[in-house]
């Protein structure tokens, strides 16, 4: 098996015999004194009406922190973190290339490859280097100061090699990009389907008028308010000081696909208010405040965990007899994803906007025999499940695609290391 990068130190690499090890110091310049760190607030007023095209990208240790605008640097370079990078790591980079006008901070060392390094051949090379953490110094947030950033070590083959590497690895990794994108497109699609099924089962039943309840229905079927078909349960506010510390919903609980329990936070509430606000396996939860486009989601609750409250944010909705709950929150979920609240719940453009009980109240909804609602909760089930279970496996491939720019690197180097190359 192949020793890897990862298991031998850079200084006992065994290299082909027209191979070297050369310094970082020696094979870049380090163009650090240009550098100026310049805080938000003095960028910001910088800025201040200015159009995007009078405005250069500002550079820290691990990507653009935002703009400014004037420029240092207008030339091709390797930006290596100085402070804050992710050293140690085998997947994330610590250096990353940059070209054309721009403005870098201290966060970050400037480098200009030397007529023996070939840029991109020195990007790869340095991207993603695990024993750089074994080089940094200090605890809450390491650094790599820059006498000892000249240190490192890289490899050095003659510049026809380091051409023909460096081609290989970018057409390599622009198949994976273009693989990246494809899947991106797939798991987009996938996300909407729940919300299509919604519209499948809805759309045309309740597109009229759902104010009124002019929209046309089934014969069977009819509109009621919903206060006649649910009792609301209370929720109380939470408290910096309360003295019960609660798991309380959050909206990301909420989805069309489910209660999602990794949405739980902890808070306080008045131990008095606890257990009248606890939630129980049936009801059908709505997030009455938040923004425009999360307003308004919904979930049924059906005991994915034990003692969680809901906070006045969220109400709650216990159906009757006549309404099943799983029908309730698949209509809601409807009225959700169709922008029912956007423009119905209160609150200016762009800013939080809420749901008032008197509106859950009033609000129409059709109500088809229980046979009917128990047939359209299996459908929806199914194939909401089979869309969670397509998404699954799509970010999953994903999150492998995700990682296979870094394995890839890891991987050529490697086998620099190995002599096999």
């Amino acid at each position: 098996m192949k020793e890897s990068i990862l298991t031998i130190p850079v200084a006992q690499m065994r290299l082909p015999k027209d191979w070297c090890l050369t310094t970082l110091g020696d094979a870049c310049d380090f163009l650090d004194s240009k550098r100026k760190p310049v805080n938000n607030s003095v960028r910001e007023h910088r800025i201040a009406g200015k159009s995007k095209s009078e405005l250069y990208p500002y550079y820290g240790a691990n990507g653009q922190v935002g703009w400014i605008d004037d420029f240092i640097f207008d030339e091709s370079l390797i930006l290596l973190a100085e402070d804050g990078g992710p050293f140690g790591s085998t997947e994330k980079p610590i250096s990353y290339p940059v070209s054309g006008k721009c403005w870098v901070n201290n966060h970050a060392h400037v480098l200009r490859p030397r007529a023996m390094m070939d840029f991109d051949f020195c990007t790869f090379a340095l991207s993603i280097r695990p024993d750089v953490g074994n080089m940094v110094t200090g605890s809450t947030r390491p650094k790599l100061n820059q006498e000892t950033a000249t240190k490192i070590l890289i490899p050095l083959p003659p510049l026809p090699t380091q051409r023909r590497i460096a081609a290989q690895l970018k057409e390599q990794l622009a198949e994976v990009d273009r693989a990246r994108t494809a899947l991106q497109v797939q798991l987009d699609a996938a996300k909407a389907l729940p919300a299509a099924a919604l519209r499948t089962e809805f759309g045309k039943a309740t597109s009229d008028n759902l104010s009124t309840g002019a929209g046309e229905l089934p014969s069977n079927w009819r509109w009621s308010k919903l206060e006649e078909e649910c009792a609301l349960l209370p929720s109380k506010s939470i408290q910096s000081h309360g003295d019960a510390i609660v798991s309380a919903i959050t909206s990301a609980c909420l989805t069309e696909t489910g209660f999602d329990v990794k949405g739980l936070k902890v808070a306080r509430m008045a131990l008095t208010q606890v257990q009248e606000c606890k939630v129980s396996n049936g009801e059908v939860l709505v997030a009455r405040s938040n923004t425009p486009e999360l307003v308004g989601r919904v979930a049924l609750f059906n005991g994915e965990v034990e003692d969680i409250v809901a906070s006045d944010l969220t109400i709650r909705l216990w159906p009757h007899e006549r309404v099943m709950g799983g029908f309730l929150a698949a209509f809601l979920s409807f009225l959700f994803v169709s922008g029912y609240w956007r423009e119905r719940a209160s609150g200016a453009s762009g800013t939080m906007k809420k749901i008032t009980r008197s509106q859950i109240q009033q609000l129409l909804i059709p109500t088809p025999p229980l046979s009917t609602q128990k047939a359209i909760v299996i459908r929806l089930r199914s194939e909401i499940s089979e869309a969670a279970r397509l998404r699954a496996a799509l970010e999953t491939k994903l999150a492998t695609l995700d990682r296979l720019p870094s394995a890839l690197l890891r991987q050529v180097f490697g086998e620099v290391s190995s002599g096999n190359n």
